[in-house]
């Protein structure tokens, strides 16, 4: 996730990977690279800037989801708290 991502601070329910027809595996966190958390809970992880979302599927729709992290809005805003 780059840091002009517009879903930092969503959480990945945010995210439709189905859209892309893609599976999430894990996630390497950004504030420490030797920690991988293996099928994170979609409902409680905050996405932040530099995390590395582990996915299979086709390149082609690993490249649209990374047009779509970096140029669409999520369609809903997380609240504060």
């Amino acid at each position: 996730i780059l840091d002009n991502s517009y879903y930092i601070n969503y959480y990945l329910k945010d995210i439709d990977l189905s859209k892309f027809n893609l599976t999430l595996i894990g996630i390497i966190d950004s504030q420490n690279r030797k920690k991988f958390t293996f099928n994170p809970n979609k409902q409680q992880y905050k996405i932040k800037a530099k995390d590395i979302l582990i996915v299979i599927g086709y390149k082609d729709s690993i490249t649209k989801l990374k047009v779509e992290l970096l140029s669409a809005k999520p369609s809903k805003r997380l609240q504060n708290g």
